[in-house]
C-alpha cells in the first residue's frame, strides 16, 4: 500500500480488468470471493487520503459498478451494495471521487425489478444524506 499512486494506477488497470471477469463467474462461490476481496481492498484505499484533482477512489470502485451491470446474480449484486454501504459509512469522511462509483452502483439497482436490491439500496441512499447533514 505503499506504493506511490502513479503506481497503483498502472497495477490496478490490469487487477480492474481481473475482479470483473471473476466477479461475472458463474460459479458464485468464486464470484462472492472476488467481490470480497475488492472490498478489502477497496477499503485500505479508503484510509489514504485522496489528492486534489486525482481520481482513484472512483477506479478502484469500478469493477463494482461494471459487476452490478454486469452479473445476473442477485446473490452478488445484493454483495455488492453491501460492500459498497459498508465502504462508504465506515469511510464516509474519506470518500472524495468515490462517490460518483457508489451513486453509479445505486443507478445501476434502481434499473432492477428485485424489490430487496432496490430498498437495500434506498436505505444507503437515506444514511448517507442523514450522515451528510448532521
Amino acid at each position: 500500500m505503499n506504493r506511490i499512486r502513479l503506481v497503483w494506477s498502472s497495477i490496478w488497470h490490469v487487477l480492474s480488468d481481473f475482479f470483473v471477469t471473476i466477479g461475472c463467474s458463474d460459479n458464485l462461490s468464486i464470484a462472492i470471493f472476488a467481490m470480497d476481496s475488492l472490498r478489502q481492498l477497496s477499503m485500505k484505499f479508503l484510509e489514504r487520503e485522496e489528492l486534489a484533482n486525482y481520481n482513484f477512489q472512483n477506479e478502484f470502485m469500478k469493477p463494482f459498478v461494471v459487476v452490478m451491470r454486469k452479473s445476473s446474480a442477485v446473490e452478488i449484486r445484493e454483495l455488492i451494495i453491501r460492500c459498497v454501504s459498508q465502504m462508504v459509512l465506515s469511510r464516509v469522511n474519506n470518500v472524495k471521487s468515490g462517490w460518483k462509483s457508489m451513486f453509479m452502483v445505486c443507478g445501476s439497482t434502481f434499473s432492477n425489478i428485485c424489490s430487496l436490491l432496490v430498498s437495500n439500496c434506498i436505505i444507503l441512499v437515506t444514511m448517507i444524506c442523514f450522515l451528510g447533514s448532521s
